[in-house]
């Protein structure tokens, strides 16, 4: 045999290749064995959640008039609603009169 010749052609590109695809399964591997110990309760929040929060931001991104008006509209409502609860936050005492009357 030749002295100074490579019997397998090896790349510096193939190497990194190799270690990339090696580190990738042992992402996956300790992926598994934490998928493993999961609860399906957590299993289940982590394929749906990301999911929904995904839609959420697709349509606040297409909708960005809507998003607004949901974002704000809480504030709103609950200002019309506490005018009516005015009456409900007083005490029992000033609620009623003297005569057992309600007092609006």
């Amino acid at each position: 045999m030749a002295k100074n010749k490579n019997l397998v052609p090896y790349s510096k590109i193939e190497s990194i290749k190799s270690r990339i695809r090696v580190s990738g399964q042992k992402i996956k591997k300790a992926g598994k064995q934490f998928a493993g110990k999961a609860t399906a309760e957590q299993k289940f929040l982590g394929k749906t959640l990301p999911k929904y929060i995904g839609k959420a931001a697709k349509f606040a991104i297409t909708k960005p008039i809507t998003t607004t008006a949901l974002f704000f509209a809480p504030d709103v409502i609950r200002g019309i609603v506490n005018k009516g609860e005015r009456v409900s936050k007083r005490s029992l005492m000033q609620t009623f009169d003297k005569k057992g009357r309600w007092l609006l």
